[in-house]
């Protein structure tokens, strides 16, 4: 497995500046995605999105803890790739798209997003920002399966004018193409009715507060 990234911006429109590139390949390896409350310390997230340069120890450190997510596994081949981009410089984003060939044809994609209001300018202001909103995303498409599942989490550290003011919540989006639900699809954010018996099948959401 050979994964790689490119700090570097590289341009494009205030809505969609990039910053960074990363490629991934692997053989022999399977791919097993993290969960919501994982993306932000998922190695390939962690890699790409942090503004310090990886030291020789800190990249075998992350060789270990990316072992449990891509196993070895005969006959099956990833390609990864992932863009990090700015939104309007408030908006900080990346997203990795990875897809695996072999017994059964996947796709998944892994996106985490910062608000920060108002942005700090260079590093240099002092100004503490009023609100920081941190959305971690996950999307699996199986084609084998007939599934399409999307599901999305604010996570703990996301906060409105100040820190003790937490905010949480989540949605998701589920449809089901074939197999025993065929035909079936959910979109909730922020949970179920309390009254509403919900389907075995369907996620459980955080609810927005």
């Amino acid at each position: 497995f050979i994964y790689g990234v490119l700090d570097k911006p590289i341009g494009g429109s205030p809505f969609f500046f990039i910053t960074g590139l990363a490629l991934g390949f692997g053989y022999n390896r399977g791919f097993i995605p993290p969960t919501l409350e994982q993306v932000p310390n998922f190695p390939l997230v962690k890699l790409a999105t942090d503004n310090n340069k990886p030291t020789i120890e800190g990249l075998i450190q992350l060789q270990k803890d990316l072992s449990p997510n891509i196993p070895p596994k005969n006959g099956s081949i990833i390609l990864a790739i992932g863009v990090k981009f700015t939104s309007f410089k408030i908006i900080e984003s990346f997203v990795l798209l990875v897809a695996t060939f072999g017994d059964k044809f996947t796709l998944d994609l892994i996106g985490i997003s910062t608000l920060t209001s108002p942005p700090a300018i260079d590093n240099k202001t002092n100004v503490p920002p009023i609100a920081q909103v941190r959305l971690a995303i996950i999307a699996r498409f199986v084609p084998d399966e007939g599934t399409l599942t999307v599901e999305g989490k604010i996570l703990p550290d996301s906060y409105l004018f100040q820190k003790n003011c937490i905010l949480s919540g989540g949605f998701a989006f589920y449809t089901w193409f074939k197999g025993e639900h065929e035909g079936d699809f959910v979109l909730t954010v922020g949970g179920y009715h309390p009254r509403f018996n919900i389907p075995a099948h369907y996620p459980r959401v955080d609810r927005i507060s």
